[in-house]
């Protein structure tokens, strides 16, 4: 059977290639690399293995449940099928006359016909041409499920074929170098940028509306950015970044925030889905507005009850204050280092638990955010000196490389610090060991090592209101 395809022929290197489209059902017929014969030995491997898991779970129910859907153009390799290209003079039609004269349009637009004996296979999208293949697979659970009429879709696909000059295994190499470049200098979205553009992860698109709806997030100038929130990819703060925290570290706040213990057992917004799965396709506009609705409800909790977190951030972040330094007004603050935001997040959440807040109950919120104004967060003593800050090799102050264990025992002692009638002592003498644990810079005698942790375990004990 011949194969015609409508296409636009282009050239790159020594490469040239045709972008034509495919139906979705014309896509069944594209080979792996592991289906074609001679592809067992090494050298004639041309792709990576398939992950066929992923292909079945995620991308395949992204195919059935987002009306919007889109893939960028896949690269396939032909082989075989004397291809042919037949170009349309476009000098030919009147309509377009006034484009005759343009060289770069001249062969530019044609068919190519491929007869039955044509092998295709991916090079560059071999995981969406995996769902769509289990979609349309008869034998497949996901068959059934297909969207109305998803055999006729038609994606774009950027063909390669040797050139007449070109042997096969010729061929292959250069195919085995294009695949290895493009994956190779492939680089995926970063975070902060997905979270900017994402239009259906609710947390995402709820962070963003904090930088339009409320007042303390409110995005101004004419740039519209946010006084508070670092857009910028990354993580990781310095202490004269004039923001309080990063895009990426409000989100995953937010995540937390919204994460209760109600619908991580019953699912999200009455889903019966956890996070991640409910995260992945867009919910009806009242479900995002419920999200935000109550995200900006805690957050009016966390600042009236910390209004500490309105102050100007440089001032708030200076490690030196831990060597006794006399810096002014200045501190070093856990609350505005990203680690300690995020054990603030957790603590939050254990208490609107707690409490059983439910969402959009501002008072009843802020009533179990209470605890929180006895903790003394500034890094210049116990429990977070030597612990969540430590001194390096050259006596500089840093954040504990540790990140796991401090976050974690951070949370622990925050959390048993505001319990309503405070843990027994038993639980004390635990964390206390947990801690002494972690502590890195504690320079004295052996003889007066343990008096001296002893007397820092009084001082943290102190500072976390106990």
């Amino acid at each position: 059977m011949t194969t015609l395809l409508p296409g636009v022929r282009a050239k790159m290197g020594r490469w040239t290639y045709y972008m034509v489209r495919m139906t979705m059902k014309d896509l069944t017929r594209v080979k792996f690399a592991s289906e074609i014969e001679e592809g067992n030995a090494l050298d004639d491997t041309l792709q990576r293995v398939l992950k066929g898991s992923r292909a079945k779970t995620e991308i395949a129910t992204y195919l059935q449940k987002q009306p919007d859907r889109f893939f960028n153009s896949l690269v396939i390799a032909s082989i075989g099928g004397e291809p042919k290209w037949f170009p349309i003079n476009i000098e030919d039609d009147p309509q377009l006359a006034l484009l005759a004269g343009d060289e770069n349009l001249l062969g530019s637009f044609g068919v190519l016909r491929f007869s039955d004996q044509v092998n295709y296979f991916a090079l560059d999208g071999q995981h969406r041409l995996a769902a769509i293949k289990e979609m349309l697979d008869p034998q497949s659970p996901l068959y059934n499920n297909r969207p109305e009429g998803f055999e006729h879709e038609q994606q774009s696909v950027v063909l390669v074929f040797p050139s007449d000059a070109e042997t096969v295994p010729e061929f292959k190499e250069r195919f085995r170098r294009l695949f290895g470049n493009l994956n190779r200098y492939a680089k995926p979205m970063d975070e902060a940028t997905s979270i900017i553009v994402d239009e259906d992860d609710v947390i995402a698109i709820a962070t963003r509306r904090l930088f339009s709806a409320h007042s303390f997030f409110k995005a101004v100038g004419v740039e519209r950015d946010s006084v508070v929130v670092d857009t910028t990819s990354g993580k990781n703060m310095t202490q004269n970044q004039p923001h309080l925290t990063k895009l990426e570290i409000l989100y995953s706040i937010n995540k937390t925030l919204l994460d209760s213990r109600v619908r991580q057992t019953n699912g999200w917004f009455g889903s019966q889905k956890k996070v991640e799965e409910f995260i992945r396709f867009r919910p009806d506009d009242s479900v995002i507005e419920d999200a935000y609705a109550e995200l900006s409800t805690y957050w009016d909790a966390i600042l009236e009850t910390l209004p500490v977190l309105k102050s100007e951030a440089p001032k708030m972040r200076n490690h030196e204050v831990a060597n006794g330094i006399e810096a002014g007004d200045e501190q070093d603050h856990m609350l505005f280092w990203p680690r300690g935001q995020l054990v603030l997040a957790e603590v939050v959440r254990h208490l609107l638990d707690q409490a059983d807040v439910e969402p959009g109950d501002l008072a009843s919120a802020e009533k179990a955010l209470e605890p929180l104004k006895k903790i003394r967060w500034n890094l210049d003593s116990a429990p977070w000196k030597h612990f969540f800050i430590v001194p390096n090799d050259k006596g500089k102050w840093i954040i504990n490389p540790n990140g796991v264990g401090v976050i974690r025992l951070s949370i622990s002692l925050v959390i048993a610090a505001c319990s309503e009638d405070g843990p027994d002592e038993d639980v004390w003498d635990t964390l206390k060991l947990s801690w002494m644990n972690l502590l890195l810079g504690v320079v004295a005698d052996d003889d007066d090592q343990e008096s001296r942790i002893d007397s820092m375990w009084a001082e943290a004990r102190m500072n976390l209101g106990v």
